[in-house]
């Protein structure tokens, strides 16, 4: 369980910044060990998420028309909320090669401040040189991974040596009532240990 949050001073006044919050299970030895289940739930929000425009078309320099002090603090800045829950799996084959499967699902919610870079081109009011801004509603997201890893730490919780290395292929779909798009991806992560002095 982890529950963390910053706060920050803004002008005299403390607000809470970010949070980040998440439980996560843990069941190693699932149907006589055959089977290892990882759900977990996590909830993120930051206030003061950077926004300063698409790729090539993004600038820091703050328009003629922005003079008020609290405007130009949360200009290129926006909320972000996610809930999310996800559901790993592992299936061992081997006594270190696993299988791996998850679901990810996580709803995304787009706060601009009044007034900011992003609420004006959410609106269309940013200027010629920034491209039509797609995808900024609230969205839900739902990703599928599949992977094998490979697993010869002589412990997993005090590790002095061996590998965790891990290939995974992930895939999803984002929706809203608006749009529908796809995305996909390929990780690997790549670890090591080795004793130093003793063990």
């Amino acid at each position: 369980l982890v529950l963390s949050i910053s706060v920050m001073e803004h002008e005299g006044a403390y607000e809470v910044a970010q949070h980040y919050h998440q439980f996560r299970w843990d069941f190693p030895t699932l149907l006589n060990g055959r089977l290892r289940l990882q759900p977990q739930i996590l909830f993120t929000r930051t206030v003061n998420q950077g926004w300063f425009g698409v790729g090539n078309a993004s600038a820091a320099a703050l328009p003629a028309d922005v003079t008020d002090p609290e405007e130009i603090h949360r200009f290129y800045q926006f909320t972000y909320t996610a809930p999310e829950a996800r559901l790993n799996a592992r299936l061992p084959v081997t006594e270190s090669l696993s299988l791996m499967v998850g679901v990810h699902g996580r709803y995304v919610l787009i706060e601009p401040w009044p007034g900011s870079l992003l609420e004006r081109q959410m609106q269309g009011v940013a200027g010629d040189r920034d491209p039509p801004l797609v995808g900024a509603d609230d969205h839900g997201l739902m990703l599928v991974a599949a992977g094998v890893l490979w697993d010869t730490r002589d412990d997993e919780t005090v590790t002095t040596s061996g590998m965790f290395d891990e290939l995974s292929v992930r895939g999803g779909v984002g929706f809203t009532d608006e749009f529908l798009f796809a995305f996909g991806g390929v990780s690997a992560n790549l670890r090591a240990y080795v004793p130093i002095a003793g063990k």
